[in-house]
């Protein structure tokens, strides 16, 4: 049986290598963007079983990327990260996220076992 698939996008180098890394030695095949765009690129030629998605990118942000990856069939489920762009009322650019689709949200900085747990949940839905 093949490796579930994990796509990883983030502007966050160190982030991105991290998550990698992490998610290679949990049993996943990783394949990473730094930006919407690349992501969109990969997925071109490549098919994911969950994207971990940051929400402020430059570029195309993952918002943006968000609602492009659910209008496509058979699209990959979404974790939605985010750090930043919270305002006074709570987390809203996560709150958009869920309402575009996203299957998980978390809020930078997060427990990696907890984002693996929530990869795990989607890959079990």
């Amino acid at each position: 049986m093949p490796k579930p698939r994990l796509l990883i996008v983030d502007d966050e180098r160190e982030l991105r290598d991290v998550l990698h890394e992490f998610f290679e030695e949990s049993g996943y095949d990783v394949i990473e963007a730094a930006d919407g765009r690349i992501a969109l690129e990969l997925l071109e030629n490549s098919q994911v079983d969950v994207a971990i998605v940051d929400i402020f990118m430059p570029g195309v942000d993952g918002l943006e990327l968000l609602t492009v990856l659910r209008k496509r069939p058979a699209s990959a489920k979404i974790v939605a990260i985010s750090g930043g762009g919270e305002t006074q009322s709570g987390d809203v650019p996560l709150q958009v996220a869920r309402l575009l689709g996203a299957h998980a949200t978390l809020e930078k900085p997060f427990d990696f076992e907890v984002l693996l747990s929530h990869v795990k949940h989607c890959l079990d839905a």
